[in-house]
C-alpha cells in the first residue's frame, strides 16, 4: 500500500497557487542560508573548528521564523534540502540527538552551538572525509539512471514505511476474525469431549470393557465393543437411562445427535492374487470357489454401504439390528474401512460437529482407529457485533485494492511495457493478498449460505423436529417414559425407517459438502497468513533494524543452499540406514517419510533411544552405532556448522545497521519530509517514475539530468522540487559508496596492522637481497683475481668459483688454504651451490676470529662487506623499533576511543533527567581523529624509507685493484 501523497496525478491548478507561495518562502530561506559564512564552513571539515557562536546565532535566527528563541526538528530539516550542500538528513538527526537529550523536542542556541562544534555531527563529517567519499558529477546534475533509482528507492521506502501500520491493523483484524468465526479453542474442547466419551465407555460394567483403543483389533472384538459399549455410550435408549439423561440422543451430556448414527463400510471386490500357482495353495488350500479369489486389494473397486441406527429406538431393538448384521457377515474380508458417522449440535458453544470414527482394516490385518471431526458455527451471525468486524475487514480489503489500483492505472496508461514493469515481486504480493482476501470472503459467504439454506432445511425435515398434529419422536419418548419400537417410530414419524434413513443420508450429503468447503477455507486461511507474513517483510524493508532477518536470509542463501546439498546428502544417508535397520520393528522408521520426520526429531532432541535398541543384541549394537554417528556427524558438526553460517551472516547484517534510525524515529522523519515536500508543491514520485519508464514516450530521454532539463521535461515542477531530487540522488550515491567503502576506526587499525606486516615481509626480502648481493660480489672478486676461471654454470660452476676463491684467498699458503677450504665447504649447499645465509654467517665468524684470509686486498674487501652488513643490521633494528612504536600508538588510540565511547554513554544516562541548561558537554573530542591521519602518514613515510633503503642495497660493483703478485701468478 502506497502513501496517499506519493501516488496519483500531478497537483491540481488550485493547489499550485498555494505551492507557489510555499516555494517562494523556501527559496528565500535557502538564499539566506547560502549567504551565511557558516554554510561554507559546514561544507569543509578543516574549518569546523573555526565556527563561532555569532555564526550559529545568525543561523538560528533564520530558522526561528516565529522569533520564539526555540526551534524544532522540522525547522532543522530545511538544512538537508539545500541543493548542492553536503549537509544531509543524517547530520540533522545527529544535531537533534545532541541537542535534545532531555527529550522535549526543543533546541536552544547554546545547545545548537555545542552540537555543531563538538557533537556527533562534527565527528560524522570528519569520518566522511577520512572515508574519502566522492561527488558524482556537479552538485546540480546527475545521471538519468541514478535519478530513477533514487525515486524508486525513496518511493519504495515510503511505501514500506507507511504500509507497516496498515499491515499491522489488517493483521489484527484478520486475527480477530479467525478467533470469532473458527472458534478454535471451543472446537478443541468439543472434540475432546466427544472422543473421551466414546473411548471411555466400558460397556457392561464401565470398567471391564470392552474399550475401543484397548480391545478392538479384529471383527469379533469390534462387534463386541460396538454392541456393548458404543450403544450404551451414544444412544442410552432404555427407560432406566432417562432419570440421569432426560434428553434423548445426548453424547457427552451437552452434544445433541441430529438425525441418526450411520454405520458405513467400504468393500472391495475379490481378485486373483499376483503370485505363482503353488503359492495360491499355500495361502488358501480349501480348494473351493472362494479360494480362487483370495485377495482383496486396497486400491480395487470400492462399494460403500450404510446402515442407519436411530437414538429414538429402544436399545434392545438396536441390538437386534446389530445381531442381524453380525449374522449376515456384514463385515467380511473384503471390507477395508468401517466408519461410524453422526452430526451433533452443542448449544452452549453454538457449534455443529461432524464426527467420523474411521477404522481402517489394512490388508496385513491391522485395525487403525482414527477420529475425523469438524466443527463450525451453526449461526455465524447470532451475535450482531460480528457483522461490524466483517464489514471492517471488507473495508480494509477494498482500501488495499484502491491503493494498489492507484499505482497500477498510471502504469497501464504507459502501455504494455509500463504494465509489465509494474509487476515486481512486492506488487505481486500485494495483489495476491487482495485476491486471496476476496476469495476468502466469497468462500465464507458461500458457507454461510449453505448452513442457513440447505443444511437448515435438511435438519428441519427430520421427524425428530416435527411438531403440530404429529408429535415429534423426542416428545413422544418424554411423554411415554420409554423409547420406541420400530413400529412406533414409523407410526409417529409418518414415514418408514427407510425414508427416515434417506433423509439422514441427504442431511449428511449436504453436511459433507459444507465440511469439504470448510477444510478448503481453513487451508486458504493458512496460506493467507503466509501472504501477510510476506507483506510484513515488505514493510520491514523500510528500516534496517527491522530488515535484519530478511537480509540475513538473502545474503546467507547462497552459502546455505550449497551447505544444504552436503547436509541433505549425509542426512538422507542416515535416514535410509535407520529405515533399513529399525523400520521393521519401530513404527517411526517404517516408511521413508516417517524416517525423515523421526531423524529430524532426533536432531531436535526428541527421541526414544530405548525403542531404537530394543530387540536382540545385534539390534542394540546397530542402534548404538547409528545413534552415536548421527549425533556426532550430523548434530554436533554439521548442524552447528549451519548455525554458524546463519549467525555469521546475521552478525554481518546487524553490523551494517549500526547507527540507523529506530522505527519510531524513521516514521516521524519520513512524515516530516513528506509534509515538507507537500508544502513545497513537489510532484509525487510515482507519477515521475511512470513518466520516466514510459518506453513509448519517455520523459527526459537525455542521460544527464540537470535542474533546467528536469523542469523542461515537467513544466509543473518547481525549482525547489528539481533541486531537491538531484541533491537527494547525489546524496544516495554517496551513501551507497560510503556503505561499501566506509573507513571506521576498527578498519583503520586493521589497515595499519596489515601495513606493518607488509613492512616486515619487505625487511625479510631485503635480507635475502643483501645475501645474494654479497654472493655476487664474491663471485666478481673471484673472477677478477682468477681470469682463467670463467663461464661455468650449475653445480660445476659453483665448485669452480669456490676453488678459484680458495686459490685466490690462499695465496700459496697451505694453512690459509686449508682454513678457507673448510669455510667454503660450510658455505656450500647441496649440489655445489652457495648458501647466501651460511656464507654471511661463516664469513662473519672467520673475520671475527682473526683467521687468515690470504691476500690483503681480499681482506679489505671482506671488511667492506662486514661493515656494510653491520650498517644494514643497525638500520633494520631502528626500523623495527619505529614499527613497534607505531603499533603501540595505534593500540593506545583504539583503547582511547573505546573508553571515550563508554564515558559518553555513561554521561548520557546520568544527564537524562537534567535540565538543558545544566547539561555539560558530551560526545567525543572529534579533533583527536586527526591523530589517526598522522599515524597513517607516518606509516606511509616509513614504507617510503624502506623502499629507499632497498634501492641503496642494490649491487654496485666496487672498483677492483688487482695485486701485482696475483697478476703474475695468473700469468705464470
Amino acid at each position: 500500500m502506497a502513501p496517499e501523497i506519493q501516488t496519483g496525478a500531478p497537483p491540481r491548478s488550485q493547489d499550485l497557487e498555494k505551492a507557489q507561495v510555499a516555494e517562494a518562502r523556501f527559496d528565500r530561506i535557502i538564499r539566506q542560508l547560502k549567504n551565511l559564512a557558516l554554510f561554507d564552513k559546514l561544507q569543509k571539515t578543516d574549518r569546523l573548528h573555526l565556527i563561532t557562536r555569532a555564526e550559529v546565532v545568525e543561523l538560528f535566527n533564520i530558522l526561528d521564523q516565529n522569533n520564539s528563541g526555540e526551534i524544532t526538528r522540522e525547522d532543522l530539516l530545511i538544512l538537508a534540502s539545500i541543493p548542492g550542500s553536503k549537509f544531509t538528513e543524517v547530520h540533522v538527526n545527529s544535531i537533534m540527538e545532541d541537542c535534545d537529550r532531555d527529550g522535549n523536542g526543543i533546541i536552544t542556541i547554546e545547545e545548537m552551538f555545542k552540537a555543531v562544534t563538538q557533537g556527533t555531527m562534527a565527528y560524522t563529517v570528519m569520518l566522511d572525509e577520512v572515508s574519502g567519499r566522492r561527488i558524482h558529477g556537479a552538485n546540480d546534475e546527475c545521471s538519468r539512471e541514478a535519478l530513477l533509482r533514487y525515486m524508486k528507492h525513496q518511493f519504495n521506502k515510503d511505501d514500506a514505511c507507511f504500509s507497516l501500520p496498515f499491515t499491522l491493523l489488517f493483521f489484527a483484524v484478520f486475527l480477530f476474525l479467525i478467533q470469532i468465526h473458527l472458534e478454535i479453542s471451543s472446537t478443541f474442547l468439543v472434540h475432546s469431549a466427544i472422543q473421551n466419551e466414546i473411548d471411555g465407555e466400558g460397556g457392561r460394567t464401565n470398567h471391564e470393557g470392552p474399550f475401543l483403543m484397548r480391545d478392538v483389533h479384529d471383527t469379533p472384538t469390534f462387534w463386541d465393543w460396538f454392541n456393548a459399549s458404543f450403544v450404551a455410550c451414544t444412544f442410552k435408549s432404555a427407560a432406566f437411562w432417562l432419570p440421569d439423561f432426560p434428553v434423548p440422543g445426548r453424547i457427552g451430556t451437552f452434544n445433541q445427535i441430529v438425525g441418526g448414527v450411520g454405520l458405513s463400510k467400504v468393500e472391495t471386490i475379490a481378485e486373483t492374487c499376483e503370485q505363482d500357482d503353488w503359492l495360491q495353495t499355500v495361502y488358501d488350500a480349501r480348494g473351493n470357489d472362494e479360494a480362487k479369489l483370495p485377495c482383496y486389494y486396497m486400491d480395487s473397486a470400492e462399494v460403500e454401504t450404510t446402515e442407519w441406527l436411530f437414538y429414538q429406538m429402544h436399545e434392545n431393538d438396536i441390538r437386534v439390528v446389530i445381531s442381524g448384521l453380525i449374522n449376515s457377515q456384514w463385515i467380511n474380508m473384503g471390507v477395508t474401512l468401517i466408519r461410524i458417522k453422526f452430526l451433533s449440535y452443542n448449544a452452549p458453544y453454538g457449534l455443529f460437529t461432524n464426527t467420523h470414527l474411521d477404522i481402517a482394516w489394512d490388508r496385513q490385518g491391522l485395525y487403525r482407529i482414527r477420529y475425523y471431526m469438524t466443527s463450525f458455527e451453526a449461526d455465524p451471525y447470532a451475535k450482531g457485533w460480528k457483522v461490524i468486524i466483517d464489514l471492517l475487514y471488507v473495508a480494509l480489503v477494498l482500501k488495499m485494492m484502491y491503493a494498489e489500483s492507484k499505482e497500477m492505472i498510471p502504469a497501464i496508461k504507459n502501455g504494455l511495457d509500463g504494465f509489465l514493469d509494474y509487476w515486481e515481486f512486492w506488487n505481486a504480493i500485494d495483489w495476491l493478498s487482495i485476491f486471496t482476501g476476496v476469495v476468502l470472503l466469497a468462500m465464507w459467504l458461500s458457507m454461510v449460505g449453505s448452513i442457513s439454506g440447505g443444511l437448515q432445511a435438511a435438519i428441519i425435515g427430520l421427524p425428530s423436529q416435527q411438531v403440530g398434529e404429529a408429535m415429534s419422536l423426542d416428545s413422544y419418548i418424554i411423554n411415554t417414559g420409554d423409547f420406541l419400537t420400530p413400529q412406533q417410530m414409523e407410526a409417529n414419524a409418518g414415514m418408514s425407517l427407510s425414508e427416515y434413513a434417506e433423509k439422514c443420508e441427504a442431511l449428511h450429503l449436504e453436511l459433507d459438502s459444507i465440511v469439504d468447503s470448510y477444510h478448503l477455507f481453513r487451508s486458504f486461511i493458512a496460506g493467507y497468513i503466509l501472504v501477510m507474513m510476506m507483506r510484513f517483510f515488505k514493510a520491514f524493508r523500510a528500516n534496517p533494524r527491522l530488515n535484519v532477518v530478511t537480509q540475513t536470509i538473502l545474503e546467507g542463501s547462497t552459502d546455505i543452499s550449497h551447505f544444504a546439498v552436503v547436509f541433505l546428502t549425509i542426512f538422507t544417508a542416515f535416514v535410509l540406514c535407520a529405515q533399513v535397520l529399525f523400520g521393521s520393528r519401530v513404527r517411526e522408521f517404517s516408511t521413508l517419510a516417517r524416517a525423515y520426520n523421526m531423524a529430524f526429531r532426533i536432531l531436535m532432541g526428541e527421541f526414544d533411544f530405548e525403542a531404537m535398541v530394543k530387540g536382540s543384541d545385534l539390534d542394540y549394537l546397530y542402534g548404538t552405532i547409528w545413534f552415536w554417528m548421527f549425533e556426532t556427524l550430523v548434530f554436533l558438526i554439521m548442524f552447528n556448522m549451519l548455525l554458524a553460517i546463519v549467525m555469521d551472516t546475521y552478525a554481518k547484517v546487524s553490523g551494517k545497521k549500526e547507527g540507523s534510525e529506530t522505527m519510531v524515529e524513521q516514521t516521524f522523519s519520513t512524515y516530516r519530509m513528506l509534509q515538507l515536500t507537500k508544502k513545497a508543491g513537489h510532484l509525487n514520485l510515482w507519477y515521475l517514475i511512470c513518466e520516466f519508464e514510459d518506453d513509448d514516450d519517455p520523459a527526459h530521454p537525455e542521460k544527464v539530468v540537470s535542474v533546467r532539463s528536469l523542469r523542461r521535461a515537467f513544466p509543473k515542477m518547481t525549482k525547489h522540487n528539481a533541486e531537491f531530487l538531484i541533491h537527494k540522488t547525489i546524496e544516495l550515491l554517496q551513501a551507497e559508496e560510503s556503505g561499501a567503502d566506509a573507513v571506521t576506526l576498527t578498519m583503520a587499525m586493521k589497515m595499519i596492522t596489515k601495513s606493518l606486516q607488509f613492512s616486515k615481509r619487505t625487511s625479510e626480502q631485503m635480507e635475502l637481497v643483501y645475501a645474494e648481493t654479497l654472493l655476487a660480489r664474491n663471485q666478481r672478486i673471484n673472477l677478477a683475481m682468477n681470469p682463467h676461471q670463467r663461464g661455468i654454470d650449475g653445480a660445476a660452476g659453483g665448485v669452480g668459483a669456490a676453488n678459484a676463491l680458495l686459490a685466490a684467498a690462499g695465496g700459496g699458503q697451505p694453512a690459509a688454504a686449508a682454513q678457507q677450504a673448510i669455510m667454503m665447504q660450510q658455505q656450500m649447499a647441496g649440489g655445489g651451490v652457495f648458501d647466501p645465509k651460511a656464507m654471511i654467517r661463516t664469513q662473519k665468524e672467520a673475520l671475527a676470529g682473526g683467521g687468515t684470509t690470504g691476500d690483503m686486498r681480499v681482506t679489505e674487501l671482506f671488511d667492506y662487506v662486514r661493515d656494510r652488513n653491520q650498517w644494514l643490521d643497525q638500520r633494520f633494528s631502528e626500523m623495527d623499533k619505529r614499527f613497534e612504536r607505531i603499533d603501540r600508538n595505534a593500540g593506545a588510540l583504539v583503547i582511547w576511543m573505546d573508553q571515550s565511547k563508554k564515558k559518553e554513554m555513561t554521561l548520557e544516562k546520568s544527564q537524562a533527567g537534567k535540565k538543558p541548561g545544566d547539561q555539560k558537554e558530551s560526545g567525543s573530542d572529534w579533533r583527536r581523529i586527526r591523530k589517526l591521519e598522522d599515524q597513517m602518514d607516518a606509516l606511509q613515510a616509513q614504507n617510503e624509507r624502506v623502499l629507499e633503503l632497498l634501492e641503496r642495497t642494490q649491487y654496485r660493483e666496487p672498483p677492483i685493484v688487482r695485486s701485482p703478485q696475483i697478476r703474475r701468478g695468473g700469468a705464470g
